[in-house]
């Protein structure tokens, strides 16, 4: 691979490097939206099967397409802690996406310009700032599985077949969305292949490599996964999404950056400074169809056409060459990457004591116990304060450290291998936009006698079946002193017992 930078600018790009990774080595668990779910799930796979075991979970193994820290993190907790375990899995993560960008540039223009410095940039974006592990993993292996592609375009058609499932089996276990952007984005890239050169018995055979893997990993996904959730389209949504792409907890500083980015895309194509190339017109093309046409939430999982925008960011500058001004923009990526490192850092570091103190409050919670997790506001998923979402889900680590039973644990059917037992099905979550917090006006309506097939089951008579609850949010005082006795509090929740 050809050098990033020589000499003074090759230190300053390790040197940034290290400050953007150091965000997840300062603390020991990074303020992610879905990270304690994450690490709630593998502490419940580390311990399946032994006298530990939660007991109101199952553990069932299937060829889900959801599987990455799953699979990897129970391996590594066998040598390490599963804090320490999980802390790796991200930056693994991490360097999969800086070192697959790369090696993708390397290929396809044989240097670097802009693909490290997009990389980092991205890596606190939205959603990687939220939480979305295993795509993340997936997107670093897929990038890697496109180089391996397009650098094997003359190779022998075996040698292809052969490399070419082992990342299409590897990403589909990795995570579905990132194994459909690699399969999507090595078609976008044939298809301007058979456009410039037309020639059909090679196209033939290419077809035949290519979809072979990839309909039998559709066809596993049939069998095996998709949990049955419905698909949610939200066309006003999208343009948000441009927008709060590139920050995963700052809407001004995202939409700074986004405008910025695309003002000086347009000056510089039009002064002759950036130009990108024939199959990176195809893929960019692609690529934007797919994020018009990708829904809000698909098989459960939300924002999904936000991960089609990051996907896009994080191939085409392989794609695009600058000119005169490419040290300017290497300079103007770079700050934004530090810039957003440093904020993420100022969000992530008052977390540390906040996530000690939740913890020190599982030590009141009595083993076995029921917990639901409530909103001292009007619980929207997500907030109005982004910088709140870290504590939203931090209440599941119940699970782990007092063995308790948490609704708002994310374990959807067909698509995670930990259940709830079916003797509890009734606590059961039966949609994904319900794993948020209760909002206390909610809780308080039902506790006054509301009842409503409207209500999720999960919270139907919540102050008669559930021994425990934490209210995440802003501080406020006891809002149902009848029902609740107070226990432990932060600056962002409060645990109270539930009377009898």
């Amino acid at each position: 691979m050809s050098k990033i930078i020589n000499g003074p600018r090759y230190a300053a790009f390790i040197v940034l490097c290290a400050i953007v990774v150091s965000p997840a080595l300062l603390v020991d668990i990074p303020a992610m939206g879905d990270y304690p779910q994450h690490l709630a799930r593998m502490h419940i796979l580390a311990t399946a099967g032994t006298p530990t075991a939660n007991p109101f979970y199952d553990v069932t193994w299937k060829f889900y397409p959801n599987l990455a820290m799953e699979l990897l993190v129970p391996a590594l907790a066998s040598i390490l802690s599963v804090e320490a375990a999980t802390k790796a899995f991200l930056i693994l993560s991490q360097i999969l996406i800086v070192t697959g960008a790369m090696a993708l540039e390397a290929i396809v223009k044989g240097r670097q310009q802009l693909a490290a410095l997009a990389a980092l940039a991205l890596l606190y974006s939205f959603p990687f700032a939220w939480g979305f592990l295993n795509f993340q993993f997936g997107m670093g292996v897929a990038l890697w599985g496109i180089t391996a592609w397009v650098a094997m375009a003359n190779r022998d058609i075996v040698q292809r077949f052969a490399v070419h499932t082992m990342f299409a089996t590897a990403l589909y276990t990795a995570h579905f969305f990132a194994f459909g952007i690699y399969g999507a984005v090595i078609g976008f890239y044939e298809l301007w292949q058979f456009n410039e050169r037309r020639d059909v018995r090679k196209v033939a055979w290419t077809v035949a490599v290519l979809a072979n893997p990839l309909v039998l990993m559709l066809v596993a996904f049939g069998l095996y996964a998709g949990g049955g959730y419905e698909s949610e389209w939200n066309f006003a949504w999208k343009l948000i999404t441009v927008l709060h792409s590139l920050s995963g907890y700052n809407l001004v500083l995202s939409s700074l950056a986004v405008n910025l980015t695309i003002a000086a895309t347009y000056l510089m194509h039009r002064r002759g400074n950036l130009k990108i190339t024939s199959p990176g017109i195809w893929i960019a093309v692609g690529l934007a169809l797919t994020f018009l046409a990708m829904p809000f939430r698909l098989s459960g999982a939300a924002f999904a056409d936000v991960r089609v925008l990051v996907a896009a960011a994080l191939i085409l500058p392989a794609f695009i060459t600058t000119g005169a001004v490419s040290f300017v923009t290497q300079c103007a990526i770079a700050l934004f990457a530090l810039v957003n490192a440093v904020h993420v850092a100022s969000i992530w570091l008052p977390y540390k004591e906040e996530y000690a103190r939740i913890k020190a409050s599982f030590a009141l919670i009595e083993l076995g116990s029921s917990v639901l997790v409530g909103h001292s506001g009007d619980g929207g998923n997500p907030p109005r304060d982004l910088t709140e979402l870290p504590i939203h889900h931090a209440p599941v680590l119940a699970v782990h450290y007092a063995k308790a039973l948490v609704p708002s644990l994310a374990a959807f059917a067909g698509i995670q291998p930990v259940k709830l037992h079916t003797s509890r099905r009734d606590f059961a979550v039966l949609s994904p936009g319900h794993f948020g917090p209760v909002p206390i006006t909610l809780l308080r309506a039902i506790a006054d006698g509301l009842d409503s097939p409207a209500i999720p089951q999960h919270i139907r008579r919540w102050n008669k079946r559930y021994q425990y609850i934490y209210l995440v949010g802003p501080p406020i005082a006891n809002p149902l002193p009848d029902h609740l006795v107070p226990i432990a509090d932060g600056a962002r929740f409060a645990l109270y017992r539930i009377k009898e």
